[in-house]
């Protein structure tokens, strides 16, 4: 007996060691998995960027070791496709890859999901309106000449609303002439009108019709401007590509039609037969007549029916024509009531001798005398100004290489007109690539042409245009704008590409002109520092960290 005693001890004996051993060997695996667990935790908040301070780390031993404990028995998540409850309304729902997660846990159905997102949206602060959107709009205005100090005035905050919602306004009602011209200008300027606002324009009680912008416009819209206001006397059309034939014909066969004043921008798809039919009917009201970018049409023959049947024209203008030749030119003479002129065509095609004929017959009489782009006029036709012009107020030629500053200083000294009020002498220039500044002969407007020009028009000048006329010497723009003589009318000026224009020039010129609003300098590299006066709008400054306009806020300029 005593032996199998001592036996039952030893084996019992034996079986506790081998426990004991399984127990410590169990718990050094726990403690390395537990470890494996921290250490995994902790380099994920490390990633994450989310690690607490230390007063937490008895509470994050806490959360591994659960996590250690109960991460082999977590409820698996629902995977597509799965039927779920919803925690908020604990309606069943269909899970799905964009199924939203409850505050709490669990899963939202798509209606309770939207509910919360809607909360959430509205919990967000709103964002404050972004500064640069203000400070375009601006520049905007600045660029456009609409510069105006403080608090905008009640009726052009009105119009700004009217056109912010021209999409909900049903009727004008009786506003003033000045305020629907307004509200034309920012519709086109923003591409708003179509034939649903031009009915808002639309009046039996206008004679006056101005679109800016018609390209949105079908023939039907065109019509309905005749049908509703048949009694219409003044119409300009602008990118009305769409003014067809059959536009043109109703205006021609409705009788209480009689347009005085006609304009028409890009009206490529009209005949030259439906011209000729309206020119017959309708011309002898017409007294101005403006077209503007007709490539396919109007040729010689219809310009001479346009002369017979329109002998009332008072006012032409003719841009971009480009079937019109030298003849064509030439039959201008014939209109004996013809006070402003403006032409702008092909100068390959069209001769200045027919221009030489035209002042000849009509300068006496004229008040405007546009020559755009005229390269091959020369000095036989400038003498020709000087000796036939005696009313114009408006004087333009622009583009020309074989004038030379002797034909200028011959047109302005001793000129019996009066005063001009506006004239624009851009791009008189000598064209060399191989040496742009170098100009031996004098070819174009350099400073004594200018000077004299300053000299006859500078009491009563109100705009004035000498933009690339880069031949102007420094001395002669410092002559001219001493601070000592004035300029009292001078308000706009266009200087850009007068690579002799700097700061002392600009600086002169704020003290000569005190009626200045408007100065255009680009590419003038001189213009740095200059104190622009209160008023005074800059344009163009050639350095990149400022501000392209600029308006001027200095009290006086020293």
């Amino acid at each position: 007996m005593p032996l199998v005693s001592d036996k039952i001890t030893r084996h019992v004996a034996d079986e506790d060691a081998a426990a004991a051993a399984q127990a410590k060997k169990r718990k050094r695996a726990s403690e390395k998995a537990t470890a494996k667990v921290k250490a995994a935790k902790k380099a994920q908040r490390l990633r994450k960027g989310k690690g607490k301070g230390k007063g937490d780390d008895s509470q994050d031993e806490d959360d591994v070791d659960d996590d250690a404990m109960w991460g082999g028995y977590e409820k698996a998540k629902p995977v597509p496709g799965q039927l779920e409850n919803c925690v908020k309304c604990e309606k069943r729902f269909t899970v799905t890859a964009y199924s939203k997660a409850g505050p709490l846990g669990g899963l939202l159905c798509p209606k309770c999901s939207k509910e919360v997102d809607d909360e959430d949206q509205k919990a967000k602060p709103k964002k404050k309106p972004v500064a640069r959107d203000r400070n375009r709009q601006i520049r905007s205005d600045l660029m456009d000449g609409n510069k105006q100090r403080g608090p905008k005035a009640l009726v052009n905050l009105c119009v700004q609303k009217i056109a912010a919602n021209i999409n909900d306004v049903e009727e004008f009602g009786e506003l003033p002439p000045r305020l629907l011209e307004a509200l034309r200008r920012i519709l086109s300027k923003k591409r708003l009108m179509n034939g649903r606002t031009l009915d808002l324009f639309l009046s039996p009680a206008y004679d006056t019709v101005k679109i800016y912008d018609a390209a949105a416009f079908t023939t039907a819209d065109f019509k309905i401007i005749f049908a509703v206001m048949p009694g219409i006397r003044n119409l300009l059309l602008e990118n009305a590509g769409q003014f067809k034939n059959e536009v043109l014909q109703y205006v021609t066969e409705h009788p209480s039609t009689k347009l005085v004043d006609l304009r028409l921008s890009a009206a490529n798809l009209i005949d030259d037969e439906v011209w000729t039919e309206f020119f017959a009917v309708k011309g002898q009201y017409l007294e101005t007549l403006k077209l503007e970018w007709i490539d396919g049409n109007l040729g010689d023959e219809i310009f001479a029916r346009l002369i017979k049947d329109c002998p009332n024209l008072q006012r032409v203008k003719f841009e971009k024509l480009m079937k019109l030749t030298s003849k064509s030119i030439g039959q201008l003479a014939k209109l004996e009531q013809l006070k402003h002129l403006t032409i702008e065509l092909n100068t390959s095609i069209v001769s200045c001798d027919d221009i030489e004929s035209v002042l000849k017959a009509l300068g006496k009489q004229l008040r405007t005398l546009c020559l755009s782009d005229f390269g091959s006029l020369e000095s036989p036709h400038v003498a020709a100004i000087h000796e036939t012009c005696e009313n114009l107020n408006k004087l333009r030629i622009t583009n020309n290489c074989n004038l030379r500053d002797e034909d200028f200083v011959r047109l302005f000294k001793g000129w019996s007109n009066p005063p001009l009020r506006y004239v624009n002498l851009s791009k008189c220039r000598h064209l060399d690539a191989g040496d742009p500044h170098l100009n031996r002969d004098n070819i174009g407007l350099c400073g004594d042409g200018f000077e004299a020009l300053m000299a006859h028009s500078g009491q009563r000048l109100e705009h004035l245009s000498v933009t690339s006329c880069r031949h102007i010497s420094h001395a002669a723009f410092s002559r001219v704008f001493d601070s000592v003589t004035t300029y009292p009318a001078l308000a706009y000026v266009c200087l850009s590409f007068c690579s002799a224009v700097d700061d002392t020039i600009l600086a002169g010129m704020f003290r000569s002109c005190p009626a200045l609003k408007k100065v255009q300098v680009f590419a003038c590299f001189g213009v740095k520092d200059v104190l622009v006066p209160r008023g005074v709008v800059l344009l163009g400054r050639p350095n990149a960290q400022d501000e392209l306009a600029i308006e001027g806020d200095a009290a006086e300029v020293a």
